[in-house]
């Protein structure tokens, strides 16, 4: 092998291999479920105070063709954003590839799906009402970017393209779950 390719072999190595940082999240402090101005989806609370529930209704199937994606980020206090992944993926193929376990492993152990009751879902999802219950966040989670430890806002939300922009989107429905995280060594020191 040349020292050139070589070279190029070392830098896209380093490129393409990366160490996951481990997290554990010592307490979940909060979780919300919004929904934001739409015909597809409904929220209904009935009961009150700890006999409360909370119900979504699908007014209209939802397909591949609807093209809805699924958008994760993790927000830190001081308002760093870290998505996860780097880009909104579709909704429909992630149901698919979560529940055949084909996603990426960062992304499987998110269990995505359970943030609106979507667990073990395909596309089509025909319209009705279901139960959503609060989404579990993992005790333990890896990502492979260093996010720092302290408190974050885990955001998952269905959203879809602005009509004539490609790079715009609409949040249509979302979920946020408050937590606590910690690893090993912490890179930020604002905690």
């Amino acid at each position: 092998m040349t020292p050139l390719a070589m070279l190029v072999f070392i830098s896209f190595t380093m490129l393409t291999t990366t160490d996951a940082m481990n997290y554990t999240v010592t307490r979940i402090i909060n979780e919300t479920l919004t929904l934001h101005k739409n015909t597809r989806f409904l929220l209904e609370i009935t009961g009150e105070g700890n006999d409360s529930m909370i119900y979504m209704t699908i007014n209209e199937p939802i397909t591949e063709e609807d093209e809805l994606l699924i958008d994760i980020v993790a927000e830190r206090f001081d308002g760093m954003k870290f998505p996860v992944p780097n880009n909104p993926l579709k909704l429909c193929q992630t149901l698919s590839a979560e529940r055949a376990t084909n996603l990426t492993w960062y992304i499987q152990q998110l269990h995505v799906s359970r943030a609106f009751n979507l667990e073990g879902e395909t596309c089509p999802i025909l319209p009705g009402k279901r139960k959503i219950v609060p989404y579990m966040f993992p005790r333990n989670v890896s990502f492979l970017h260093d996010l720092g430890c302290g408190t974050f806002d885990y955001k998952v939300g269905i959203i879809k393209n602005v009509p004539n922009n490609p790079n715009a989107y609409v949040t249509l429905i979302s979920s946020k779950t408050t937590v606590e995280m910690v690893t090993d060594n912490c890179s930020n020191t604002l905690m």
